[in-house]
């Protein structure tokens, strides 16, 4: 996975290590984002995962790391940060003809 140099700054900056960012790839959700691009996080789904595969303790320890998100297109990060609002999810409504 390549980082461009923003996101560098940005983890660096926010004090984000590269294993949260390793962890968002491997266990994120993902959304869509404007641009083509897609938003990684880590929903409850995710940190369950973590919590098996790594230990609760570790996943305990890292928990301010847990609202991280990073902004990806093809397989590049663009950007990370810390969520502040809930990631608004695609809504899917199907017969919307009326």
């Amino acid at each position: 996975m390549h980082l461009t140099q923003h996101a560098k700054v940005r983890m660096q900056q926010r004090s984000i290590p590269p294993l949260i960012v390793d962890w968002l790839d491997g266990y994120g959700s993902t959304e869509r984002a404007p641009g083509n691009a897609e938003i990684v996080f880590f929903d409850h789904k995710a940190r369950k995962d973590l919590s098996r595969d790594f230990g609760k303790v570790v996943v305990k320890q890292l928990s301010r790391f847990m609202n991280t998100y990073m902004i990806r297109k093809r397989s590049c990060v663009l950007t990370v940060g810390y969520r502040s609002r809930h990631v608004l999810r695609q809504m899917k409504f199907f017969n919307e003809q009326r």
